[in-house]
């Protein structure tokens, strides 16, 4: 079926025309790397979790239309 999702294992590469394409894990550090325009909840996050431990800290994030 067209709607239902493929996967591919990581490094996979096929060739369609001229173009190469690469299965490859998105990672969250690719993303939002550390020292961008999130660094300042990184940083929140981190003292949160110091002070009532890691188990304590969650990010919830909407992300609207």
């Amino acid at each position: 079926m067209p709607d239902e999702a493929q996967e591919w294992p990581e490094g996979s590469e096929w060739l369609i025309g001229d173009a190469l394409y690469r299965s490859e894990k998105l990672r969250r550090r690719d993303a939002v790397p550390e020292t961008g325009e999130w660094k300042p909840v990184w940083m929140v996050m981190e003292a949160l979790a110091s002070q009532h431990g890691d188990d304590n800290v969650r990010l919830v994030v909407w992300f609207g239309n």
